[in-house]
């Protein structure tokens, strides 16, 4: 039992290791190990996700991702996230929609375009989100061309625009 349990503190040590490292970018072997770590500890690495601040835990998110996994804290953030907006010339019924499209609650997009402000470390989680849609986008370039083809040809344009913007569309 001892060992089990020190095999967990020693996972959690170098996960949180890998994700402070992550913010001086990560070798391809290192980020290699860093997968297959998370992959092995995941309960482990839900842990430290949930309890990290870092941008850098978004490659927990990822590797979990790249698996199938990872929904619940996914989800969890997305809310967090949702729950943090400041929205600004909206009524609360709104508000409620958009916050519960965006924390995944509902897969009801609303039909409006809700105005809001990013409190808090705004910075931070648009890193962590830009980070995230990097490597989503770079392990899976097929698949979201071709979301993003079924789409209207209006909304296109905009996905588009913005990936360009953001230097992360690849043709």
């Amino acid at each position: 039992m001892n060992g089990a349990a020190g095999e967990k503190q020693e996972a959690e040590k170098r996960i949180k290791e890998y994700i402070q490292a992550s913010s001086m970018s990560l070798s391809k072997k290192e980020e290699q190990d860093f997968k297959e770590l998370v992959l092995r500890n995941e309960e482990t690495a839900k842990k430290v996700f949930r309890g990290s601040n870092h941008t850098g835990k978004a490659y927990i998110l990822i590797f979990l991702n790249s698996q199938g996994k990872g929904a619940d804290i996914a989800k969890e953030e997305a809310a967090t996230w949702a729950d943090q907006m400041e929205f600004i010339n909206s009524n609360p019924l709104e508000e409620r929609a958009f916050r519960s499209w965006l924390s995944g609650e509902t897969d009801i997009m609303p039909m409006y375009s809700a105005i809001y402000a990013i409190s808090g470390n705004a910075k931070a989680e648009k890193e962590f989100y830009r980070n995230f849609i990097c490597a989503w986008l770079e392990q899976d370039k097929d698949r979201y061309l071709t979301a993003i083809e079924k789409i209207s040809k209006d909304m296109q344009k905009k996905i588009f625009a913005v990936l360009k913007r953001e230097n992360l569309y690849i043709a």
